[in-house]
Protein backbone atom coordinates (compact mmCIF):
# COMPACT_ATOMS: atom_id res chain seq x y z
CA UNK A 1 0.00 0.00 0.00
CA UNK A 2 1.69 3.34 -1.07
CA UNK A 3 1.90 5.94 1.59
CA UNK A 4 -0.79 9.32 0.85
CA UNK A 5 1.39 11.66 1.52
CA UNK A 6 0.20 15.38 0.84
CA UNK A 7 3.56 17.68 1.57
CA UNK A 8 6.70 18.35 -1.16
CA UNK A 9 9.36 15.84 -1.82
CA UNK A 10 12.05 16.38 -3.36
CA UNK A 11 15.19 13.59 -4.18
CA UNK A 12 18.37 15.08 -5.87
CA UNK A 13 21.74 16.22 -5.81
CA UNK A 14 23.47 19.21 -5.47
CA UNK A 15 26.63 21.21 -6.65
CA UNK A 16 26.02 23.67 -4.22
CA UNK A 17 25.88 21.45 -1.38
CA UNK A 18 29.05 19.22 -2.97
CA UNK A 19 31.02 22.24 -3.12
CA UNK A 20 30.15 23.43 1.36
CA UNK A 21 30.44 20.02 1.85
CA UNK A 22 33.90 20.15 0.60
CA UNK A 23 34.79 23.30 2.30
CA UNK A 24 33.73 21.11 5.62
CA UNK A 25 36.13 18.43 5.14
CA UNK A 26 39.04 21.31 4.52
CA UNK A 27 38.04 21.95 7.43
CA UNK A 28 38.36 18.75 9.70
CA UNK A 29 40.15 16.70 7.25
CA UNK A 30 40.76 13.91 9.90
CA UNK A 31 37.27 13.05 10.55
CA UNK A 32 37.34 12.21 6.40
CA UNK A 33 40.24 9.90 6.37
CA UNK A 34 39.62 6.67 4.84
CA UNK A 35 36.78 7.90 2.63
CA UNK A 36 37.35 11.20 0.91
CA UNK A 37 41.27 12.09 -0.80
CA UNK A 38 41.53 15.78 0.00
CA UNK A 39 45.18 15.88 -1.27
CA UNK A 40 44.06 17.25 -4.69
CA UNK A 41 43.13 20.30 -2.95
CA UNK A 42 45.90 21.32 -0.54
CA UNK A 43 46.35 24.37 -2.53
CA UNK A 44 42.90 25.82 -1.89
CA UNK A 45 44.25 25.14 1.77
CA UNK A 46 47.22 27.07 1.03
CA UNK A 47 45.23 30.04 -0.77
CA UNK A 48 42.75 30.07 2.12
CA UNK A 49 44.65 29.23 5.21
CA UNK A 50 43.26 32.18 7.47
CA UNK A 51 40.26 31.30 6.95
CA UNK A 52 40.57 27.60 7.59
CA UNK A 53 42.52 28.45 10.76
CA UNK A 54 39.74 30.80 12.13
CA UNK A 55 37.19 27.76 11.78
CA UNK A 56 38.96 24.68 11.53
CA UNK A 57 39.47 24.42 15.26
CA UNK A 58 35.54 25.27 16.05
CA UNK A 59 33.81 22.32 15.12
CA UNK A 60 30.42 23.65 16.13
CA UNK A 61 30.57 25.94 12.81
CA UNK A 62 32.15 22.97 10.74
CA UNK A 63 28.13 21.74 9.62
CA UNK A 64 26.70 25.07 10.10
CA UNK A 65 27.75 26.17 6.67
CA UNK A 66 24.97 23.78 5.26
CA UNK A 67 22.62 25.56 7.32
CA UNK A 68 22.27 28.15 4.53
CA UNK A 69 20.48 25.52 2.52
CA UNK A 70 17.32 26.04 4.32
CA UNK A 71 16.44 29.91 3.81
CA UNK A 72 18.33 29.56 0.30
CA UNK A 73 16.65 27.29 -2.80
CA UNK A 74 19.24 27.46 -5.52
CA UNK A 75 21.32 24.02 -5.82
CA UNK A 76 23.19 23.82 -8.75
CA UNK A 77 24.50 27.91 -9.47
CA UNK A 78 26.94 28.74 -6.84
CA UNK A 79 26.99 32.47 -7.84
CA UNK A 80 23.10 32.28 -7.39
CA UNK A 81 23.07 30.60 -4.12
CA UNK A 82 25.58 33.37 -3.05
CA UNK A 83 23.74 36.26 -4.92
CA UNK A 84 20.88 34.63 -2.61
CA UNK A 85 23.14 34.71 0.99
CA UNK A 86 23.69 38.45 0.18
CA UNK A 87 20.13 39.23 0.27
CA UNK A 88 19.55 37.93 3.60
CA UNK A 89 19.29 39.98 6.47
CA UNK A 90 22.34 40.19 8.98
CA UNK A 91 19.58 39.07 11.34
CA UNK A 92 18.45 35.71 9.31
CA UNK A 93 22.50 35.14 8.55
CA UNK A 94 23.38 35.10 12.20
CA UNK A 95 20.38 32.68 12.63
CA UNK A 96 20.98 30.31 10.54
CA UNK A 97 24.59 30.33 10.83
CA UNK A 98 24.07 29.66 14.25
CA UNK A 99 21.83 26.48 13.52
CA UNK A 100 18.58 28.38 14.43
CA UNK A 101 19.65 28.17 18.30
CA UNK A 102 18.60 31.57 18.69
CA UNK A 103 15.38 33.81 17.85
CA UNK A 104 15.71 36.49 15.67
CA UNK A 105 15.00 38.96 18.52
CA UNK A 106 17.82 37.73 20.24
CA UNK A 107 20.22 37.71 16.82
CA UNK A 108 19.41 41.47 16.45
CA UNK A 109 20.22 41.92 20.47
CA UNK A 110 23.84 40.36 19.33
CA UNK A 111 24.35 42.04 16.51
CA UNK A 112 24.68 45.65 18.30
CA UNK A 113 27.98 44.90 19.32
CA UNK A 114 31.12 42.99 20.45
CA UNK A 115 29.66 42.60 23.87
CA UNK A 116 26.75 41.38 23.16
CA UNK A 117 27.87 38.93 20.61
CA UNK A 118 30.11 37.63 23.12
CA UNK A 119 27.39 36.88 25.42
CA UNK A 120 24.92 35.68 22.94
CA UNK A 121 28.24 32.52 21.85
CA UNK A 122 28.77 32.30 25.99
CA UNK A 123 24.82 31.51 26.10
CA UNK A 124 25.03 28.32 23.05
CA UNK A 125 28.96 27.46 24.98
CA UNK A 126 30.63 28.49 22.04
CA UNK A 127 34.51 30.60 22.38
CA UNK A 128 33.46 34.45 22.77
CA UNK A 129 36.83 34.98 20.53
CA UNK A 130 34.46 34.38 17.50
CA UNK A 131 32.52 37.07 18.31
CA UNK A 132 34.83 39.36 16.64
CA UNK A 133 34.30 37.28 13.58
CA UNK A 134 30.52 37.12 13.75
CA UNK A 135 30.35 41.08 14.30
CA UNK A 136 31.07 41.79 10.87
CA UNK A 137 29.06 38.91 8.56
CA UNK A 138 29.72 40.42 5.30
CA UNK A 139 33.40 40.00 6.01
CA UNK A 140 32.89 36.41 6.83
CA UNK A 141 30.48 35.49 4.14
CA UNK A 142 33.19 36.90 1.94
CA UNK A 143 35.78 34.54 2.78
CA UNK A 144 33.21 32.00 2.11
CA UNK A 145 32.59 32.85 -0.93
CA UNK A 146 36.03 32.77 -2.14
CA UNK A 147 36.83 29.24 -1.03
CA UNK A 148 33.22 27.74 -2.71
CA UNK A 149 33.92 29.76 -5.93
CA UNK A 150 37.52 28.33 -5.94
CA UNK A 151 36.47 25.14 -5.00
CA UNK A 152 33.92 25.07 -7.47
CA UNK A 153 36.12 26.07 -10.72
CA UNK A 154 38.88 23.34 -9.31
CA UNK A 155 39.65 20.81 -11.76
CA UNK A 156 39.87 17.62 -8.94
CA UNK A 157 36.30 19.10 -7.42
CA UNK A 158 35.11 18.86 -11.39
CA UNK A 159 36.64 15.58 -11.83
CA UNK A 160 35.11 14.22 -9.14
CA UNK A 161 31.54 14.94 -9.78
CA UNK A 162 31.54 13.99 -13.42
CA UNK A 163 33.29 10.36 -12.47
CA UNK A 164 30.13 10.62 -9.67
CA UNK A 165 27.90 10.91 -12.41
CA UNK A 166 29.29 8.93 -15.16
CA UNK A 167 29.06 5.93 -12.87
CA UNK A 168 25.69 6.26 -12.29
CA UNK A 169 26.14 6.45 -8.41
CA UNK A 170 23.97 9.57 -7.73
CA UNK A 171 21.08 7.81 -9.57
CA UNK A 172 21.35 4.88 -8.32
CA UNK A 173 20.96 6.28 -4.66
CA UNK A 174 18.02 8.57 -6.55
CA UNK A 175 16.38 5.60 -7.88
CA UNK A 176 16.51 3.29 -4.42
CA UNK A 177 14.76 6.42 -2.08
CA UNK A 178 11.82 6.97 -4.56
CA UNK A 179 11.05 3.45 -5.01
CA UNK A 180 11.59 3.13 -0.68
CA UNK A 181 9.27 6.60 -0.04
CA UNK A 182 6.98 5.05 -2.51
CA UNK A 183 5.81 3.00 1.22
CA UNK A 184 7.56 5.01 3.44
CA UNK A 185 6.83 8.32 5.15
CA UNK A 186 9.83 10.59 4.41
CA UNK A 187 10.34 11.55 7.72
CA UNK A 188 10.88 7.47 8.79
CA UNK A 189 12.46 6.45 5.86
CA UNK A 190 15.31 9.53 6.66
CA UNK A 191 15.90 8.18 10.11
CA UNK A 192 16.28 4.65 8.95
CA UNK A 193 19.18 6.08 6.20
CA UNK A 194 20.65 7.84 9.66
CA UNK A 195 20.69 4.76 11.55
CA UNK A 196 19.13 6.36 14.48
CA UNK A 197 15.65 7.75 15.61
CA UNK A 198 14.92 11.86 15.36
CA UNK A 199 14.12 13.37 18.93
CA UNK A 200 12.66 16.54 16.66
CA UNK A 201 10.16 15.08 14.85
CA UNK A 202 7.35 18.00 13.28
CA UNK A 203 4.64 17.71 10.42
CA UNK A 204 7.08 19.24 7.73
CA UNK A 205 5.34 20.87 4.58
CA UNK A 206 8.68 19.99 2.57
CA UNK A 207 10.68 17.46 2.33
CA UNK A 208 14.22 17.63 0.78
CA UNK A 209 16.60 14.25 0.08
CA UNK A 210 20.23 15.34 -1.37
CA UNK A 211 22.97 13.07 -1.95
CA UNK A 212 26.53 14.18 -1.97
CA UNK A 213 29.91 12.93 -2.12
CA UNK A 214 32.51 15.03 -0.46
CA UNK A 215 30.36 14.79 2.44
CA UNK A 216 31.18 11.28 3.10
CA UNK A 217 30.73 9.87 5.37
CA UNK A 218 28.59 11.71 7.41
CA UNK A 219 25.04 11.96 6.67
CA UNK A 220 22.95 14.77 8.61
CA UNK A 221 19.74 16.43 8.52
CA UNK A 222 19.15 20.00 8.65
CA UNK A 223 15.54 21.49 9.72
CA UNK A 224 13.52 24.11 10.69
CA UNK A 225 9.53 24.33 11.33
CA UNK A 226 8.49 23.69 7.97
CA UNK A 227 11.53 22.34 5.81
CA UNK A 228 13.46 19.08 6.68
CA UNK A 229 16.67 18.30 4.51
CA UNK A 230 18.45 15.10 4.91
CA UNK A 231 21.68 14.59 3.53
CA UNK A 232 22.90 11.08 2.67
CA UNK A 233 26.75 10.81 1.78
CA UNK A 234 27.58 7.87 -0.95
CA UNK A 235 30.55 6.50 1.06
CA UNK A 236 30.75 5.33 4.63
CA UNK A 237 33.17 3.94 7.28
CA UNK A 238 33.53 0.19 8.09
CA UNK A 239 33.41 0.10 11.63
CA UNK A 240 35.26 -2.87 12.05
CA UNK A 241 32.92 -4.81 14.09
CA UNK A 242 33.26 -8.70 14.46
CA UNK A 243 30.40 -11.13 13.98
CA UNK A 244 29.30 -12.35 17.70
CA UNK A 245 27.04 -15.17 16.49
CA UNK A 246 25.62 -15.69 20.45
CA UNK A 247 24.51 -12.20 19.85
CA UNK A 248 23.13 -12.92 16.46
CA UNK A 249 21.24 -16.08 17.76
CA UNK A 250 19.82 -13.99 20.78
CA UNK A 251 18.57 -11.54 18.16
CA UNK A 252 16.75 -13.98 15.76
CA UNK A 253 15.43 -15.68 19.16
CA UNK A 254 13.51 -12.52 19.62
CA UNK A 255 12.22 -11.99 16.42
CA UNK A 256 11.23 -15.33 15.73
CA UNK A 257 7.59 -14.40 17.77
CA UNK A 258 5.52 -13.52 15.09
CA UNK A 259 3.55 -10.79 16.95
CA UNK A 260 7.40 -9.35 17.40
CA UNK A 261 7.86 -9.40 13.97
CA UNK A 262 4.53 -7.41 13.14
CA UNK A 263 5.12 -4.75 15.60
CA UNK A 264 8.69 -4.11 14.57
CA UNK A 265 7.60 -3.75 11.03
CA UNK A 266 4.67 -1.33 12.48
CA UNK A 267 7.41 0.75 13.98
CA UNK A 268 9.55 0.67 10.99
CA UNK A 269 6.79 2.90 9.20
CA UNK A 270 6.01 5.08 11.82
CA UNK A 271 6.70 6.00 15.57
CA UNK A 272 3.57 4.53 17.91
CA UNK A 273 2.61 4.51 21.56
CA UNK A 274 1.53 1.09 22.93
CA UNK A 275 -2.04 1.43 23.33
CA UNK A 276 -2.05 2.48 19.04
CA UNK A 277 -0.11 -1.08 18.57
CA UNK A 278 -2.58 -2.87 21.22
CA UNK A 279 -5.37 -1.16 19.10
CA UNK A 280 -3.82 -2.16 15.98
CA UNK A 281 -3.55 -5.83 16.48
CA UNK A 282 -6.03 -6.53 19.17
CA UNK A 283 -4.03 -7.30 21.64
CA UNK A 284 -3.84 -5.84 25.44
CA UNK A 285 -1.74 -3.29 26.57
CA UNK A 286 -0.03 -5.79 29.07
CA UNK A 287 0.48 -8.58 25.98
CA UNK A 288 1.85 -4.97 23.90
CA UNK A 289 4.15 -4.37 26.88
CA UNK A 290 6.01 -8.00 27.02
CA UNK A 291 6.87 -7.86 23.88
CA UNK A 292 8.12 -4.13 23.45
CA UNK A 293 10.50 -4.79 26.68
CA UNK A 294 11.69 -8.08 24.72
CA UNK A 295 12.73 -5.63 21.81
CA UNK A 296 13.67 -3.16 23.62
CA UNK A 297 16.40 -5.35 25.58
CA UNK A 298 18.21 -6.69 22.23
CA UNK A 299 18.21 -2.87 21.14
CA UNK A 300 15.78 -3.52 18.11
CA UNK A 301 13.35 -0.65 19.09
CA UNK A 302 13.88 3.00 20.78
CA UNK A 303 11.59 4.52 22.98
CA UNK A 304 11.17 7.91 23.16
CA UNK A 305 8.70 9.62 26.06
CA UNK A 306 6.78 13.15 25.06
CA UNK A 307 4.72 14.31 28.31
CA UNK A 308 3.09 11.08 29.43
CA UNK A 309 3.08 9.07 26.51
CA UNK A 310 6.17 6.57 25.68
CA UNK A 311 6.58 6.46 21.75
CA UNK A 312 8.12 3.69 20.28
CA UNK A 313 10.40 3.28 17.06
CA UNK A 314 12.23 0.35 14.97
CA UNK A 315 16.40 1.05 15.80
CA UNK A 316 17.47 0.81 12.07
CA UNK A 317 21.10 0.73 12.73
CA UNK A 318 20.52 -2.40 15.09
CA UNK A 319 17.94 -4.41 12.56
CA UNK A 320 20.03 -3.74 9.30
CA UNK A 321 23.04 -4.75 11.28
CA UNK A 322 21.16 -8.12 12.50
CA UNK A 323 20.23 -8.58 8.86
CA UNK A 324 23.98 -7.58 7.34
CA UNK A 325 25.41 -10.31 10.75
CA UNK A 326 23.24 -12.95 9.06
CA UNK A 327 24.36 -12.24 5.75
CA UNK A 328 28.47 -12.25 7.08
CA UNK A 329 27.59 -15.52 9.05
CA UNK A 330 26.31 -17.18 5.77
CA UNK A 331 29.78 -16.03 3.83
CA UNK A 332 32.09 -16.71 6.18
CA UNK A 333 34.76 -19.12 5.33
CA UNK A 334 35.82 -20.70 8.89
CA UNK A 335 32.89 -22.25 10.92
CA UNK A 336 32.37 -20.72 14.32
Amino acid sequence: MKVKFDHVLKIGTSRVFEAISLMVALLQPDAHSGTLDLAPFDDIVNHHQNFIDTFAPHPFFHFNWLEFAIPIAERDSVSVFFDALDALSPTLSLVTFLGSEIDEAEANVALKDITAMENCLKGLKIDPVMALHFSNLKEVFEGFKAIIFEIDAHPAFNLKIAEIKASGQYEEVIASFKEGMLYRHPLSFAQEQMGKPFWNIADYQEYEFLITYFLSPYRLRLMNGEKMIYVHSLLRKNNGEDLNPDVLSERLKIIGDPTRLKILKMLYMKPMYGKEIADALSLTTATVSHHLDALRQQGLINMEQVKQIKYFSTNYQRVRSLQLDLNRYFHMDKEI
